[in-house]
């Protein structure tokens, strides 16, 4: 019987420690599936934080790029401003101010006007005694056509292989693109040739198609970094431009309760029109950053040229252009529409308002006679053009302009008052531009 009695304990015994044993083995088997779960789900939350991590980082690039790119294109806009203000700084007010000045500005410029036509008609004869015989018909109809076949026929030969040719093509480019820059202290000038091409447009055939503008987009030959860069300039255009109708429309929501308070002959002294006006001024500035942007730092002057060749008579659409390069790039490019509430529909304020805002300006087809893509950036660059109402400025005729010396033209003798003694008296607040 002890026998027995101690098989049984010893078997209950065993079996006791084999079940003892088994539960170690769950509790280790637990444990270690507690660990691994422990585990996942410690990956799992470095994988998120990783993700979270990730993403700011990605946000944080992408903030520091567009501040970077905020930054580059403020740059540029204080390049444009610059030059702006050093080409239009009280220039009316000096120029007829000080008839010595004119005069003698005037000689400067009619003298680098014969040299151009010198190269112009390969000739060397012509001194500024005959430039100041040179009526706005005759540059509008003989020394600009003749110009623009001129530099069509300088393109054809540096396509075989003329070296001589593209010598010559860049020393006539040069001296335009100097004269012009020196012009510009006579915004009069660009506005009688606006004057001239906007009566001509009345009887003009049909403009341009996109289909042209892209064959002349061809023509260009832009390296993928110019493509870029015009790009670039389109997209900042038109965040501007929504900044612009909101601002816009804010002026526009409490301008009529201010009108009805106010005598009609002091409107222009209401801060609401005010902010209007400085808010076309704002539009201005944007629209000519644009073309500034695209003809100043991205275009050679080759193909500046190559683009008022191929656009003659018409003024080149850059905005059009570029709009043909963004449907090109297809949807990695991303749309956008010109805001809306650029377009001012006030009956009560067209005698307040300028006979264009700037991208109205920009995208309206016009024919250039005279001064090719130059005309739209000359109207631009003068603060006064796209902003001033209409009606203080009566827009001269073919006839009044037709046999005017360009001396005449330069000085806006066919005015009665000037930008500057206008603004003087009524806009005070905007003698100060550019903005």
């Amino acid at each position: 019987m002890i026998h027995h009695s101690h098989f049984v304990a010893t078997i209950a015994f065993t079996s006791s420690a084999v079940s003892h044993g088994r539960a170690q083995e769950d509790d280790t088997a637990n444990h270690k599936e507690k660990n691994r779960q422990a585990q996942r789900k410690f990956r799992l939350r470095q994988k998120e934080k990783m993700k979270s991590s990730q993403r700011q980082l990605e946000e944080l690039t992408g903030q520091m790029s567009r501040l970077m790119q905020e930054k580059a294109e403020l740059e540029k806009r204080n390049r444009i401003l610059e030059q702006v203000v050093k080409l239009n700084t009280n220039h009316e007010e000096r120029l007829h101010c000080d008839a010595q000045i004119m005069s003698r500005e005037q000689e400067m410029l009619l003298q680098e006007l014969a040299e151009f036509v010198n190269l112009v008609e390969t000739r060397s004869d012509l001194t500024v005694q005959d430039a100041k015989t040179w009526t706005m018909e005759q540059l509008v109809d003989t020394i600009f056509p003749r110009y623009v076949e001129r530099v069509k026929g300088l393109l054809a030969r540096i396509k075989e292989g003329d070296a001589a040719a593209a010598k010559q093509l860049d020393a006539l480019l040069s001296l335009r693109h100097e004269h012009e820059k020196r012009r510009a202290l006579f915004s009069v000038f660009y506005w009688a040739v606006y004057s001239w091409n906007r009566e001509l447009l009345q009887s003009a055939p049909p403009p341009p198609s996109p289909s042209t503008w892209g064959h002349i987009l061809d023509a260009l030959v832009l390296t993928r970094l110019q493509e870029d860069s015009m790009l670039s300039a389109r997209r900042h255009l038109l965040t501007r431009l929504q900044q612009v109708a909101t601002e816009r429309s804010q002026a526009l929501s409490i301008i009529g309760l201010e009108l009805l308070q106010t005598d009609k002959d002091k409107w222009h002294s209401c801060p609401a029109v005010q902010r209007l006006q400085m808010n076309f001024g704002e539009e201005r500035a944007a629209v000519f950053t644009f073309l500034f942007s695209v003809c100043d730092e991205t275009l050679t002057l080759q193909q500046e040229a190559i683009l008022d060749a191929a656009a003659y008579p018409w003024c080149p659409d850059v905005w059009q252009i570029c709009s043909v390069l963004h449907a090109r790039r297809g949807p990695g490019e991303q749309d956008a529409a010109p805001p809306a509430g650029l377009n001012v529909d006030v009956p009560a304020l067209q005698s307040l308002l300028p006979l264009n805002t700037a991208f109205r300006f920009l995208t309206s087809p016009l024919l250039a006679r005279g001064l090719g893509l130059r005309l739209k950036r000359g109207i631009l660059m003068d603060p006064f053009e796209t902003v001033v109402p209409a009606t203080a400025f009566p827009t001269p005729s073919i006839e009044v302009l037709r046999k005017m010396s360009l001396f005449d033209v330069h000085c806006g003798r066919y005015r009665e008052q000037m930008f500057w003694d206008w603004a003087k008296e009524h806009l005070p607040h905007y003698v100060q531009l550019p903005h």
